[in-house]
């Protein structure tokens, strides 16, 4: 099961879950559902809109010095592997 950092990403914006299930268009309990289980990708896409980040954001991130450059859906549980393209990218002032 994929985990995801939506609790952490309401913290960051001062939202509780009650506004984002507002915000989305569901009850707290379905938010409660997709938070904890195995949310479709246009639930995922509804909840980055409303935290205005891109989907990957949602996902738990890597720890430093793991290599696995991958993502597991959590609608079929296929993996995708992230490729980060350009010498620009985590640089500051970029």
């Amino acid at each position: 099961m994929a985990q995801y950092r939506i609790k952490e990403l309401l913290k960051e914006r001062n939202m509780t879950q009650k506004e984002l299930a507002q915000r989305i268009g569901v009850s707290a309990v379905s938010l409660n559902r997709y938070m904890t289980g195995n949310p479709s990708v246009s639930s995922l896409e509804k909840i980055a809109e409303a935290l205005d980040v891109e989907i990957s954001e949602l996902f738990v991130h890597r720890k430093a010095g793991e290599t696995d450059t991958s993502i597991t859906c959590p609608h079929c549980g296929n993996k995708f592997h992230i490729v980060i393209k350009g010498e620009a990218y985590g640089k500051e002032g970029i």
